[in-house]
């Protein structure tokens, strides 16, 4: 389903780079984790992040990597308008 959303609004904020930190997760792989747990009731960003260490799901969709939940609460933090626009 992901793939059929237009994450351009996210894609956009990630080319006006300060030339600081490592490369950013891939926005369909944040949007999958937030989709995926709001879907299963997990809203706490640490919560997502344990469960990409110990459900099966989550670790699919995250392509078994495991971010930060200060990773995952910022991003959503960052682009809360555009995910809510997802959907309208």
């Amino acid at each position: 389903m992901v793939s059929a959303l237009d994450l351009s609004a996210i894609h956009t904020s990630y080319q006006e780079k300060d030339g600081r930190g490592q490369a950013a997760y891939a926005a369909e792989m944040m949007v999958r984790l937030l989709l995926y747990g709001y879907a299963r009731g997990v809203y706490s960003s640490r919560k997502i992040q344990t469960r990409t260490f110990e459900d099966v799901a989550f670790r699919y969709l995250s392509g078994d990597q495991h971010t930060d939940h200060a990773t995952i609460a910022e991003f959503r933090k960052r682009h809360l308008e555009a995910l809510s626009g997802l959907f309208t």
